[in-house]
């Protein structure tokens, strides 16, 4: 785990045969209820699905996106970081019950 400039907490693991990206923000507590599952338009790499965890139990929900390891290279890795991170905010705003 590590944490970046944008008030976020970035997770990686990998799971059976592919790289899970997680991503918490921590600059403030988004009201997510329930696990959604969206498309991430834009990316041409990983899976078309992208998922938000309800996590009642942490400071926030993580939004996951998978990457297969077929997929993964530096630039494919780079290009799911950098939409990820520049929108999370966007993202998780977009699913938040108001």
């Amino acid at each position: 785990m590590f944490t970046d400039g944008k008030n976020v907490k970035v997770f990686l693991y990998p799971l059976k045969g592919f790289l899970n990206l997680g991503v918490i923000p921590i600059d403030r507590k988004y009201n997510i209820t329930q696990d959604i599952k969206f498309t991430i338009p834009r990316l041409r790499v990983g899976l078309d699905e992208a998922f938000i965890k309800y996590q009642p139990h942490k400071t926030n929900s993580e939004l996951m996106y998978w990457i297969p390891k077929e997929q993964l290279t530096v630039q494919n890795i780079t290009e799911v970081f950098n939409y990820i991170l520049n929108n999370v905010k966007k993202i998780f705003e977009q699913f938040e019950e108001k």
